[in-house]
C-alpha cells in the first residue's frame, strides 16, 4: 500500500489491517458458500466453464438468465478457494473421490463453476453456449476462421485508400466514400494476420472473431462426463441402442450363440422354417393356418412372375 503524507503511519497500518481482515472475511464466506453448494449438488451436476472469451457485461447477463430460467448457481472467484473446498469435500466424503478430477480443469482467468439440477443440464448448456461476443483480429496472430469483407460502401474517406492495393482489394470512390467492388476473402483460416489486414478491419470497426463460453467438463452424479455428450439427444441414444442390439443379434445368429438380443431373430427364423415345412407337406398347426391365404397369394404372384 502506498504511503499517504497526510495520514499518519499508525492510521495507514490500521487501514491496511482492516482491508486484509475484510478480504479474509469475504474469502471465508465464499469458501463456505462453495462447500454448501458441493454438498447440495453432490448428486446433481457441476460444470466447469471458461468465459474468458466474452465480455464481463455479457457474462453478467448470462448469469442472470441462468438463475431466472433454470435456478442454476454460478460461482466465480479465486481458483485456490475452489480447489481447497473440493479437496476438503472429497476428504469428508470418500465415496465422492471422482470430484477431484475437476481440479485439473480449474485453471486460467475466466474460470467458473455452475451448479444445477441434472434434469435441466441441457437447458443450462444451451444458455451458456448461445452467449457470444465478437473480437477484432490482431496482427501476427493465427486467424481461426475465414474472414470475408462484403462488397459495398465502407464509409471510409477516400484519403484512406493507401493500404488497399497491398491487400489486392479493388475499390472505387462513390458518394465521397470508398466502395469495395467485389466480395474479398481477406484472411484465410489458419493464416497469420498481416498488419495491413488488421488495420483495415480496425478502420472498418469490423470484429469477425466470435467468442463463446466453453464448457470444459461436467461432474454428473459422481461421474465425470465430456461436454460433447450434451449435444446427444434421446433420439440419438435410442438409435445407438437399436443398432447395437441389431449387431449383437446378427453376431449371435452367425456363431450359434443364443442371447436375449438374438431371440426375436431365432423365433422368426424357426417360424419361417415351420411354414416352409407346412407348404411342402400335409402337416399343419394353428399358428400357420391364418398365414395360408397370404402365403398362397405370394406363391401365385411368384409363379406368375416366372411365366412372364
Amino acid at each position: 500500500m502506498k504511503s499517504n503524507p497526510y495520514v499518519s503511519k499508525m492510521e495507514q497500518e490500521k487501514h491496511e489491517e482492516m482491508r486484509i481482515n475484510h478480504r479474509k472475511i469475504r474469502e471465508k464466506k465464499q469458501y463456505e458458500k462453495i462447500g454448501n453448494y458441493l454438498r447440495e449438488y453432490q448428486n446433481e451436476t457441476i460444470l466447469v466453464i471458461d468465459y474468458a472469451a466474452i465480455k464481463t457485461s455479457t457474462f453478467k447477463l448470462v448469469r442472470k438468465q441462468l438463475f431466472v430460467e433454470t435456478k442454476a448457481e454460478v460461482m466465480c472467484g479465486k481458483l485456490g478457494l475452489f480447489r481447497t473446498a473440493i479437496r476438503h469435500f472429497s476428504a469428508q466424503n470418500p465415496s465422492y473421490q471422482v470430484i477431484l478430477q475437476l481440479l485439473p480443469h480449474l485453471k486460467g482467468i475466466g474460470t467458473a463453476l455452475v451448479f444445477c439440477k441434472t434434469n435441466i443440464v441441457q437447458e443450462v448448456s444451451r444458455i451458456l453456449v448461445s452467449a457470444e461476443d465478437f473480437h477484432p483480429v490482431k496482427a501476427g496472430n493465427t486467424c481461426p476462421i475465414d474472414v470475408w469483407i462484403p462488397k459495398g460502401n465502407t464509409g471510409l474517406d477516400p484519403t484512406k485508400t493507401s493500404f488497399l492495393p497491398a491487400l489486392n482489394i479493388a475499390s472505387k470512390i462513390s458518394r465521397g466514400n470508398i466502395e469495395i467492388i467485389n466480395d474479398v476473402h481477406l484472411i484465410k483460416k489458419g493464416e497469420n494476420v498481416s498488419e495491413f489486414a488488421s488495420k483495415f478491419l480496425e478502420r472498418l470497426q469490423f470484429k469477425p472473431i466470435p467468442g463463446r463460453i466453453e464448457i470444459r467438463v461436467l461432474y454428473n452424479e459422481n461421474t465425470i462426463i465430456s461436454p460433447g455428450l450434451l449435444s446427444v439427444s434421446s433420439g440419438d441414444v435410442i438409435r445407438i441402442i437399436q443398432n447395437t442390439v441389431n449387431d449383437i443379434s446378427i453376431i449371435s445368429s452367425e456363431i450359434d450363440y443364443p442371447t436375449i438380443c438374438s431371440l426375436p431373430r431365432v423365433v422368426i427364423t424357426a417360424y419361417s422354417n415351420l411354414l416352409a415345412v407346412v407348404m411342402e407337406t400335409n402337416y399343419s398347426f394353428d399358428h400357420a393356418e391364418w398365414m395360408f391365404p397370404k402365403i398362397i397369394q405370394d406363391k401365385i404372384r411368384y409363379l406368375e412372375s416366372l411365366n412372364e
